[in-house]
């Protein structure tokens, strides 16, 4: 991720979550920008959006929790890919 998309990934988190306020936005940008730098935006968002849908407890994600997600969501599509990819292969082998 870049700077600016982390700038963004905060405050799509404070959109859902107006009392989520770094106390400083330099240094919250800087922690999480090391921490996500590896990771694409769209994941990231993904993980995001993905955490606020099934939240009940009304906190912001910690960076741990949006890994989490990350982890969750694209594990599932890498599963509904092969799943899919292996009937696709099946019923082209006439099963």
């Amino acid at each position: 991720m870049t700077r600016d998309e982390v700038k963004e990934a905060l405050m799509t988190i404070q959109v859902y979550y107006p009392n989520f306020k770094a106390p400083n936005k330099t240094f919250a940008t800087d922690s999480w920008l090391r921490v996500f730098a590896d990771y694409d935006y769209e994941m990231v968002i993904a993980a995001i959006d993905s955490y606020v849908k099934t939240d009940n407890s009304g906190f912001a994600p910690s960076v741990g929790e949006i890994i989490e997600k990350i982890i969750i969501v694209f594990v599932n599509k890498i599963k509904l890919t092969v799943h899919r990819a292996g009937r696709i292969f099946c019923k082209q082998l006439g099963f």
